[in-house]
């Protein structure tokens, strides 16, 4: 999401979709205790037990922060 929601903003999308309340919903439960974001390999065998789970790391943790500062006047992040 932080690279896909600032490009649909350049072009003039509407950043209050469901989709997007959806996604960034579910972005903010995969937030580590430590206020990172990470990622496993295991997501590529069970992408829905695995995905956005792991240590955070500084260029997971960066791509979650783009989506969130595109966001964050329309949604509580």
């Amino acid at each position: 999401m932080g690279c896909i929601l600032p490009g649909l903003a350049r072009i003039g999308y509407n950043l209050r979709e469901p989709w997007v309340a959806r996604g960034i919903n579910w972005l903010k439960t995969r937030q580590n205790k430590d206020g990172g974001f990470g990622e496993t390999t295991l997501s590529y065998n069970d992408a829905n037990k695995y995905n956005g789970i792991g240590v955070s790391t500084v260029s997971q943790t960066a791509w979650a922060l783009l989506a969130f500062l595109e966001v964050a006047h329309i949604y509580d992040v």
